[in-house]
């Protein structure tokens, strides 16, 4: 998952709102570093344009700095965000894998600094050892396997129980309080829902004193009382 930084006073961490790590970040430590050393750095401005759909690459990569958000844009030009990737994560690598097209637009979420990995280094790495390319295959499974719950979950679940539950998921069990570095609008876009109805929804997170609203920013106070409410409001 994401890297976390901390301070004397509280815990704060760039957001990943998958559970199963990317394929890049499950890699071992000796793996990773292999396959950075020498690779291209880049840099990305708040909302520059990363990657767009359709895009002809043959690498993939590795987020070393900043919050990098997947999804696609729409036919006014308006993102619909999947998902977003913190330090550490990856995105693109089965464009990679596949030999095809790259299936989704990314975004740089505040600035952003990516390492290109190489295509023939990372197929090297799978062909040298039997292990490591079966401990991508699960990953891959895991992948699906999340994408197919999330899908089944969010066709029943109201915005304020889907809200919830996505917060506490960038969370990754951290012991609250937990500062959440994402802006409302990645929210809406995540919840596939207006600016307005986020704002309104939060507005109850917080008045629950589960949340606490901060610029660019949401702290999440308490992760235990707002687990118990989503159960019993599920039970409902």
């Amino acid at each position: 998952m994401s890297n976390f930084l901390h301070s004397d006073r509280k815990t704060e961490r760039t957001v990943n709102t998958l559970r199963t790590k990317s394929i890049f970040a499950s890699l071992p430590d000796a793996v990773k570093a292999e396959l950075a050393n020498g690779a291209r750095r880049l840099k990305f401005a708040d909302g520059t344009i990363v990657q767009h759909r359709g895009d002809v690459s043959s690498n993939f990569f590795s987020i070393a700095k900043g919050q990098i958000k997947v999804g696609r844009y729409d036919e006014h030009g308006e993102m619909q965000a999947i998902f977003i990737l913190g330090e550490g994560d990856s995105f693109g690598e089965m464009g990679c894998l596949g030999s095809f097209p790259q299936i989704a637009d990314a975004e740089a979420v505040g600035d952003a600094e990516l390492i290109e990995i190489s295509e023939k280094k990372f197929i090297a790495a799978l062909l040298a050892s039997p292990a490591l390319s079966r401990h991508v295959m699960q990953v891959l499974s895991l992948q699906l396997q999340e994408a197919m719950e999330n899908l089944l979950i969010y066709q029943k679940m109201p915005t304020h129980l889907r809200l919830a539950r996505a917060l506490l998921l960038m969370c990754d069990d951290r012991g609250a309080p937990v500062d959440l570095l994402i802006r409302h609008q990645e929210l809406a876009e995540l919840m596939g829902v207006s600016r307005m109805s986020i704002a309104k929804t939060l507005a109850q997170l917080e008045q629950l004193k589960f949340i606490r609203r901060g610029y660019r920013q949401i702290t999440v106070t308490d992760t235990d009382a707002m687990k118990q409410w989503m159960l019993i409001q599920m039970a409902l």
